[in-house]
């Protein structure tokens, strides 16, 4: 099995959350008496994906069960991205977020010839953040929306299935940290990094498969704020 440590650019990016200041995206609302703001942010990145369990089981065959390397290939089409919409009253804030992320099996071992969640390994989520000072953490939690293609004992996972190839597969939840910085009196630029835990049930031909996602997130921002 091939193990390969974080990417240098999830390096980076956790260093630079505790490298730099940048004034509050809740600046200007430190009271709970003061008007709601909202934001939105798109972010790009990668990630780093732990080597976790994947079982297969296929009508008629023995499960099978491997220990799994994914890869993100977070800048190869289709693409890393996230979309979050943020309500902020004070200094705490809920946020809605559709992150785009992927799970490419690297090490595939029989019975498994091919396997990858690319279309994505969608995450919808609700977060709660609190700002302090310069930085912002928070928890979010919500489901997995995964597009699956695999092909498990020569037999390839029809795209026809779920809606339009997608299927509500299970639960995530995140840690996150982060800042900001404004670059207008509008615009703002942000790093963020995070902890994912996600478990998926996808089908194969003739089965499923159960997918654990542990990973390492880190994101660099542009958004906007709508000013009270």
């Amino acid at each position: 099995m091939r193990f390969q440590g974080p990417p240098l650019r999830i390096i980076l990016l956790t260093i630079l959350l505790g490298a730099a200041p940048w004034p509050s995206v809740a600046q200007g609302a430190a009271g709970a008496n003061t008007p709601p703001r909202w934001t939105a942010e798109l972010s790009f990145g990668d990630a780093y994906n732990f080597p976790t369990r994947l079982d297969v089981h296929q009508i008629g065959y023995p499960v099978a069960i491997q220990h799994a390397t994914y890869e993100t290939r977070g800048f190869e089409l289709p693409i890393y991205w996230a979309l979050r919409a943020t309500r902020w009253q004070g200094t705490r804030a809920w946020a809605i977020e559709l992150l785009h992320h992927k799970l490419v099996l690297a090490d595939p071992m029989d019975p498994v010839d091919d396997f990858s969640i690319t279309h994505g390994f969608n995450l919808l989520t609700v977060g709660y953040l609190i700002a302090r000072g310069d930085f912002h953490a928070g928890v979010a939690g919500g489901g997995v929306i995964a597009h699956p293609e695999n092909r498990v004992r020569g037999f390839e996972l029809s795209s026809s299935g779920g809606v339009g190839g997608y299927y509500l597969a299970g639960p995530t939840g995140a840690l996150l940290v982060g800042w900001h910085r404004d670059v207008g009196r509008r615009v703002f630029v942000g790093a963020e990094g995070r902890f994912m835990a996600s478990y998926a049930h996808v089908p194969i031909f003739d089965g499923h498969a159960s997918v654990v996602h542990l990973g390492l997130h880190g994101h660099l921002a542009v958004g906007y704020a709508l000013l009270p």
